[in-house]
């Protein structure tokens, strides 16, 4: 066996003269800076690739078909987390905290995505197709895409952050964002404003890229197993994952199909263009998020006290970054004009009045992390679904008579309810396993 490298005191150089490793170098490579530079990396990648995916659909589509594709994209968004079952945020959990093999945890996780994905692609084209106003196959490609391709290749790239590699992570990201890319240049070149057409193109980029970055994922970290055989455990673990992205994305979402079904199909377009920008703005916190899965898992064995405190670290940078960025999104909302053209003029307003967003969502990942990290997965669901119950209510009340204002008013009023709720029962179950520091949440 080869002599293990010392290194002097300044651990810079080892004694043995076989290589530098230099300061930087080590904090990249070890810590919880390292993954986050990985992750924002691979975030900002993301974030420039869906401002071009999202410039190039706009000129491609035009208001309406932009409104639209939004309304039914908003739809599969809420259909994914519910397809897959929770299953990449299982395996980081099952290989992280329980000890898992990677092996084990990976068959059982991409077996719930396949399942899923084609179970959730039936239910969710038959449900459109009672929708009137929305596009049964544009849907249908749009899910095949998503809910398959996609989904393999999500569950791929967390793979990798349960395998703390986060540069592996960072490089699937920048693949399948590239290939997003082309395939919306593609139907640019094409001249179509068809909405079928480009969820057909997207189907078939996002398909053929799931099963290469498949085969490499293989390769890389040993899987042998693609194919397990589904427990109820399996199930019920990971459904308290998928029904609280499932409901945020529903929250988050359920405006602009009721805008477009109310008819406001215009306006529907418009708000939906100027949601991307607090959603392309919080991708570096979004970065942070996802380096941090780790640690909060391993954390979240001491109890909610230890994965608050680690989410208070986090906290006040990320609050920082909210308020700056809002600013930003407030003072240069008029160069929607010139980016997206003079008929998004009337989105200038809305994007101001969602420079609100940013702040009110920090407020919530963190706390809501920690409650994840410490097993209060259904505590953060029930908190959610209160949330979209509020949201949903509001905006059937609102959005016929008062169109994207009332989505706006709907939207905030949702959002600090949620920031106020998770914060009191953040507190409240503090105290609680501060009287029973021996007693560790199902």
């Amino acid at each position: 066996m080869a002599a293990r490298a010392t290194y002097t005191r300044e651990m810079r150089t080892p004694v043995d003269g076989t290589h530098c490793v230099g300061w930087l170098t080590r904090v990249v490579r070890t810590s919880l800076a390292g993954d986050t530079a990985w992750s924002f990396g691979a975030e900002a990648i993301r974030m420039v690739g869906g401002l071009a995916v999202f410039f190039v659909l706009v000129r491609a589509l035009g208001t309406d078909g932009f409104g639209e594709f939004a309304a039914i994209a908003a739809v599969v968004a809420f259909v994914v987390p519910l397809a897959q079952v929770g299953a990449s945020l299982l395996l980081v959990q099952r290989v992280r905290r329980d000890d898992h093999s990677i092996d084990d945890a990976f068959a059982t996780a991409f077996t719930m995505v396949i399942v899923g994905g084609v179970v959730a692609s039936l239910f969710t084209v038959g449900g459109v197709a009672l929708v009137p106003g929305l596009s049964v196959s544009a849907t249908a490609w749009l899910c095949a895409g998503e809910l398959l391709g996609g989904a393999v290749t999500s569950l791929c790239a967390y793979t990798a952050i349960a395998a703390g590699r986060l540069r592996v992570y960072a490089q699937t990201t920048a693949i399948l964002t590239g290939v997003r890319v082309a395939a919306a240049i593609a139907l640019l070149s094409t001249g179509s404003t068809s909405v079928v057409k480009w969820a057909l193109l997207q189907a078939i980029a996002l398909s053929v890229t799931g099963g290469v970055i498949l085969v490499r994922t293989r390769r890389t970290f040993g899987v042998h197993r693609t194919w397990a055989r589904i427990r109820r455990y399996d199930v019920l673990e990971g459904a308290p994952y998928s029904a609280s992205l499932a409901v945020f994305s529903a929250q988050d979402g359920i405006d602009k199909p009721i805008l477009r079904s109310a008819g406001w199909i215009n306006d529907a377009g418009l708000y939906g263009a100027a949601y991307r920008v607090p959603t392309l703005a919080m991708l570096p916190i979004q970065a942070l998020l996802v380096a941090s899965y780790n640690r909060t898992f391993t954390e979240g064995k001491r109890g909610l006290a230890a994965t608050m405190a680690f989410a208070r670290r986090l906290l006040a940078p990320s609050v920082a970054y909210a308020v700056v960025v809002g600013a930003l999104m407030v003072l240069a909302a008029p160069l929607c004009v010139p980016i997206l053209g003079k008929e998004f003029a009337d989105a200038v307003p809305i994007v101001r009045w969602l420079g609100l967003l940013p702040l009110l969502r920090v407020l919530q990942y963190f706390p809501a992390n920690a409650l994840t990290g410490a097993g209060y997965q259904r505590v953060r669901l029930w908190l959610l679904i209160s949330t979209l119950v509020i949201n949903l209510a509001l905006c059937l009340a609102w959005i016929p008579d008062h169109s994207w204002r009332g989505a706006l008013a709907a939207t905030f009023v949702g959002e600090t309810w949620y920031v106020v709720v998770l914060w009191i029962a953040t507190r409240w179950l503090l105290a609680v396993e501060g009287r029973r520091p021996s007693v560790m949440p199902a």
